[in-house]
């Protein structure tokens, strides 16, 4: 008999959990390509936002999310030596994607709320 309030408290935990999640995803890591935005959502889904040819700042409708979410990125063109030279060696081997550029994104939801990103994120994250 006592374990009937153990059980009824272990399922209505997860229905509490269950009914937290049913609002719609958000977006939880973004990454920027030569090609654009990627957005993968707390639901496991990616959304992408296509870059236009060498665009430094853009911005749009994030595609194949369940619900709508506007974005903004902007190309970071400041750089470090490091940098620059890794990005001279990798021009120099014919392999220009081989850095992500730095960028910042954010992603808003028709409710007006924002999500920032840095790509690639920093290493404190």
């Amino acid at each position: 008999m006592q374990r009937f309030p153990l059980v009824t408290a272990l399922i209505g935990a997860a229905l509490l959990t269950s009914c937290a999640n049913l609002g719609p995803a958000t977006p939880q890591q973004v990454t920027v390509s030569s090609t654009g935005v990627e957005a993968r959502m707390s639901d496991g889904s990616l959304c992408l936002g296509p870059r236009p040819e060498a665009a430094q700042a853009w911005s749009g409708q994030l595609e194949g999310c369940a619900t709508p979410y506007a974005y903004e990125a902007r190309i970071d063109n400041r750089s470090n030596l490091l940098r620059t030279v890794l990005e001279e060696i990798f021009d120099a081997i014919g392999y220009q994607d081989g850095l992500a550029p730095v960028a910042m994104v954010t992603i808003t939801d028709d409710a007006g709320r924002s999500f920032g990103f840095a790509s690639p994120p920093s290493l404190q994250q």
